[in-house]
């Protein structure tokens, strides 16, 4: 093995001195599993000696941010053909060692990707490029009404606290408290909350929880519509008490847990990850259920209210649950329209189908940190065809 090369050829792709022929070089050597060993070797070698000498400005940073998408992507190709391969492992790496690490351990996928995009515009001129639509992914954004003043929430910062006084998460004081509070999130945006009682909450995009600025009496209520992740704080004598949409409840003593309960998706689904929490389904409260971690309950709703009663899966994906609240997009088996509703959600953008749209299902892991381009060009390397007409996908 040629070690000295191999970091060599390191060092001028992180400084963007690497010419044609060192990435033909090192991606070559990528392809021999001893090097993808070194290369783990050097990953914690830098980290744990404290020696990676980048600056993480902006231009690298964004570059990095490309490299974790592309790699991601091309690890999960979205096919009906072609079998996921999800790279657990490799996000959660990323995110124990953070930014340092992932420059070097992104440099062979990337690389790798490159040569392959290269090599597949060469030979496919026959493809019609999807133009460029600079529709930005989300945001940290929301509205926070207090006693029916609605007060714009800053996109610099990342959520709130409620206690005597309502500050942003770093101390900068908002407002005063209030009697009733409802902190929403916009399609596009999303926002994190720390209750008066120090329960955290994580509102994905377009959704809601409502509160009062001091939990007083038996219980603590709260009021959640579009989907929520929740860290109770645990407090015996004063049950948590979730109000899902006006369609179901839960009671909480102290747990870990994330409701989806989207309008356009028909169904109440609560995974648990920590805890336990009882559930009941509006006129179902008699027969309510006690779940268990790792397991997700679901009510399916109409307009009219709850259908049936509630059903429970055992072996659900817990880690694609919560995957929002990681800055991922997941799917397993996904059809169609599942995808375009956290896009349109996501984007802020419309979704309209002309004709009957192939079937086909999506597997896999992106980061959501990207352009709408970037995931529609994915989506149209899978058969999928469409076009864009303003803020309007439309599915052909």
């Amino acid at each position: 093995m040629q070690h000295q090369k191999f970091k060599e050829l390191i060092e001028k792709y992180l400084d963007e001195s690497a010419g044609p022929e060192d990435i033909q070089q090192l991606s070559a050597m990528l392809n021999d599993p001893a090097y993808v060993s070194l290369l783990d070797e050097l990953v914690l070698e830098q980290v744990t000696d404290n020696t990676f000498k980048y600056e993480l400005n902006d231009a690298i940073r964004n570059r990095i941010d490309q490299g974790i998408y592309q790699k991601t992507l091309a690890a999960s190709q979205i096919s009906t053909h072609t079998p996921a391969v999800r790279p657990v492992h490799r996000i959660h790496f990323l995110r124990k060692w953070g930014w340092a690490a992932a420059a070097v351990l992104l440099i062979g996928t990337v690389i790798a990707i490159a040569v392959t995009s290269n090599r597949k515009s060469k030979t496919s001129g026959n493809e019609v490029a999807v133009a460029p639509i600079d529709i930005l992914p989300g945001t940290n954004k929301a509205v926070l009404t207090v006693d029916n003043k609605q007060i714009n929430l800053s996109g610099d910062k990342t959520g709130i606290k409620v206690g005597e006084r309502i500050a942003y998460n770093d101390g900068e004081k908002l407002s005063d408290a209030g009697q009733l509070l409802m902190l929403t999130t916009p399609n596009g945006g999303q926002y994190q909350l720390v209750l008066p009682d120090g329960t955290k909450a994580w509102l994905n995009a377009a959704s809601s929880i409502s509160f009062p600025s001091a939990f007083k009496g038996e219980n603590r209520q709260v009021k959640i519509t579009g989907e929520v992740y929740l860290e109770v704080t645990k407090d015996r004598a004063h049950p948590f008490l979730v109000d899902v949409a006006g369609q179901g409840t839960i009671e909480v003593l102290g747990t870990i847990f994330n409701v989806n309960s989207y309008g356009d998706d028909g169904k109440i689904k609560t995974s648990l990850i920590e805890g336990s929490i009882r559930m009941s389904a509006g006129a179902f409260k008699s027969k309510s259920i006690v779940i268990k971690p790792g397991q997700r309950a679901t009510i399916s709703v109409a307009t009219s209210g709850p259908q049936s009663g509630i059903s429970v899966d055992n072996d659900p994906d817990i880690n694609q649950t919560i995957a929002w609240k990681n800055g991922l997009f997941s799917f397993s088996n996904a059809d169609l329209h599942t995808v375009m509703r956290q896009l349109e959600r996501w984007y802020d953008i419309k979704v309209r189908y002309e004709g009957q749209p192939s079937a086909f299902t999506v597997e896999g892991e992106m980061f959501r940190n990207v352009k709408l381009s970037d995931v529609l060009e994915f989506l149209k390397e899978s058969g999928l065809k469409f076009r864009m007409e303003g803020k309007t996908l439309i599915v052909l």
